[in-house]
């Protein structure tokens, strides 16, 4: 069952309303909450937008986005990617599209509580959220469901939040969105020196259904994250007895379609992913997922920076594969360094804490060749007006924003 945590959903829609999620302890108009979960009358899922039992979408955002999931396969309309699927609706953003992040947070705990497998969060946006972090916290401790988050539409170097809380939990997948030409699309979000795991799928004039027993193409990265959501079903349909963590390495892991101009791992693949979930021995499915981004180019890559009381923070990656064999024992995959200072970091002044030691002074005698610049082999430093001339760098200045659906 895949909880559709957005705008509601057209509980009537003639194309999805048979799988639509019905709350079997619950009787319907009692007043009472039969099943003691903390919501009266919750028969088809729970308003926290407005506080009530009635989800119905007014907005047309989550009803398109719920049946990408599971529009039915009746020979009319749209069909979902997981077409037998079950959509919950939970509904934590108003008629006009936007939201709180503790209504957010309260429907991804709802969603949990209520027996979702797959939550998906088509919205981004407000920046770190504790009240979300914890939501999701408590998704991944439950191991019940993957989180799908919306990558974003700003056409930023860097995801919006929560899809950025994939860095660090092993139940959110970031989405990004493609065209139909395998092209990344022209809004869809990089994820530029994060560690975000992010995976892309179509989400550029998708064809799906609105309010009203009506059709429309609608595109964006929350377009995209219904295909995963879907896929994701698939995955655990499968074979049931995945962890959440092992169906995003599963994802992860079969996204072999190259998406040129994009920095995710790549397009998701759906008889890949579902044909190693049928044989998991096979795969690696509890190994761990990482960001696709810098991962084939040079001994250590500067991959961002950002502005620190006007100092530059610079962020690279360093790869085991070309480090000195004594490093590489201590080095993740991918270990993301990063150094404040005024000028581009050499290979002897990066540093970082890894599993509690400092690793420091990476020289040439060492075997590590600091190649940031040139990609030639050889050290290099740079200033920062320099740096930024060339193209070299960027300068991500975050904003902050509301949180909305990423259409």
């Amino acid at each position: 069952m895949v909880a559709i945590v957005d705008t509601g959903i057209d509980l009537g829609h003639v194309d999805v309303e048979a799988n639509i999620w019905t709350n079997v302890g619950e009787i319907a108009g009692n007043g009472i909450d039969d099943d003691h979960n903390g919501y009266v009358d919750d028969i088809h899922g729970w308003d926290f937008a407005n506080r009530d039992n009635n989800p119905q979408d007014q907005n047309n955002h989550g009803t398109h986005v719920a049946e990408i999931v599971a529009a039915e396969s009746n020979g009319f309309g749209a069909t979902g990617v997981a077409f037998n699927a079950t959509v919950m609706p939970v509904q934590v953003l108003g008629t006009n599209g936007s939201g709180a992040s503790y209504n957010v947070a309260a429907g991804i705990r709802y969603a949990v509580d209520n027996g979702a497998d797959v939550v998906n969060l088509s919205l981004g946006g407000g920046g770190v959220s504790r009240s979300i972090s914890s939501a999701l916290t408590y998704a991944q401790q439950h191991d019940v469901l993957v989180v799908v988050a919306a990558s974003g539409n700003s056409v930023t170097s860097i995801p919006d939040y929560p899809a950025r809380y994939s860095e660090s939990l092993t139940n959110v997948i970031s989405v990004g969105a493609h065209n139909q030409s395998n092209r990344i699309a022209d809004f869809s979000n990089d994820v530029g020196f994060t560690n975000t795991v992010q995976v892309d799928a179509p989400g550029v004039s998708v064809y799906s259904t609105v309010v009203g027993n009506r059709y429309s193409w609608f595109s964006g990265t929350s377009m995209a994250v219904p295909q995963v959501a879907g896929l994701a079903v698939l995955t655990i349909s499968a074979n049931p007895n995945l962890s959440a963590s092992q169906v995003r390495n599963l994802i992860v892991g079969g996204a072999t379609r190259t998406i040129s101009q994009s920095d995710a791992n790549g397009g998701v693949n759906a008889a890949v992913t579902v044909a190693r979930a049928q044989n998991p021995s096979a795969s690696n499915v509890s190994g761990t997922s990482s960001s696709g981004t810098n991962s084939n180019t040079g001994f250590v890559r500067l991959s961002g920076s950002t502005v620190v009381r006007n100092r530059f923070r610079w962020y690279a990656t360093i790869h085991p594969d070309f480090v000195a064999p004594a490093l590489a024992t201590e080095l993740s995959p991918r270990t993301e360094l990063s150094v404040t200072g005024s000028t581009v970091p050499t290979a002897s002044s990066i540093s970082q804490t890894v599993n509690d030691r400092q690793i420091a002074a990476y020289r040439h005698s060492e075997g590590v060749v600091a190649d940031l610049l040139a990609n030639d082999g050889q050290a290099e430093t740079a200033d920062v007006d320099q740096a930024l001339a060339e193209g070299i760098i960027g300068n991500d200045e975050l904003g902050t924003k509301g949180i909305g659906p990423n259409v």
